[in-house]
């Protein structure tokens, strides 16, 4: 958290989801997904998101960012460490379903739309 922090200030929750989230230890089968929601209107920089996993090399960390605001659309477009990426549906289901906050006010969740896959 405090890495995340001291690169994105004004973060307002960090969302952990994917598989190492249903894992009981970090292993090297994959990746740890973060989701960093930011206020509506930050300009987010995949170079921010580089440096991020740069400083933590003890995990596969695997950052995204959102802004407030596109936590309600469908799909949800985040920034990833390559630029623009918009969420399948497997993904949204999980943000909104399978997830846990780890940093900052739980009710973050409920900005997210609710998904049904087909």
């Amino acid at each position: 958290t405090k890495e995340v922090t001291n690169i994105f200030p004004e973060v307002k929750a960090i969302i952990h989801w994917g598989g190492a989230l249903k894992r009981q230890s970090f292993t090297a089968r994959g990746d740890v997904d973060i989701l960093i929601v930011l206020p509506a209107g930050t300009e987010i920089k995949p170079g921010s998101l580089q440096l991020l996993k740069s400083k933590i090399a003890e995990v596969d960390l695997d950052p995204f960012a959102v802004t407030e605001d596109n936590l309600s659309k469908d799909p949800i477009i985040t920034i990833g460490q390559s630029g623009d990426y918009k969420c399948h549906g497997m993904i949204h289901y999980q943000l909104k379903n399978e997830s846990e906050v780890i940093y900052g006010d739980i009710s973050i969740l409920n900005l997210i739309c609710k998904v049904s896959l087909p």
